[in-house]
């Protein structure tokens, strides 16, 4: 595994971990990431996993108002405020940072 400190910025890295969620005593979460390996990766495998991501993101987004799916139920039970545009424009933002 690669240490964070001894690579040479900027560079592309892939990080895999376990996510924790916690709540704050004010009802706030925040996440953290216990990281299991840091790789880094070339710039053509960064947009490749941006542009999977985008389009994984936006077909999920594209069920949401059908309520297609069992994870589509859990996460409008969990989350009933959940504001999709700010995920559609999370993904479009990523996509205009990469050039094919």
């Amino acid at each position: 595994m690669q240490q964070l400190a001894k690579i040479d910025t900027p560079a592309f890295v892939a990080v895999v971990g376990k996510p924790n969620l916690y709540q704050t005593p004010d009802g706030a979460f925040l996440v953290s990431v216990r990281v299991e390996s840091i790789t880094i990766v070339d710039k053509e495998t960064r947009d490749l996993w941006v542009l999977d991501t985008a389009a994984r993101t936006l077909d999920r987004i594209e069920k949401v108002p059908a309520g297609t799916g069992p994870d589509i139920v859990k996460a409008k039970e969990h989350y009933p405020s959940i504001d999709v545009n700010a995920f559609r424009k999370t993904a479009y933002d990523a996509l205009a940072q990469i050039r094919i």
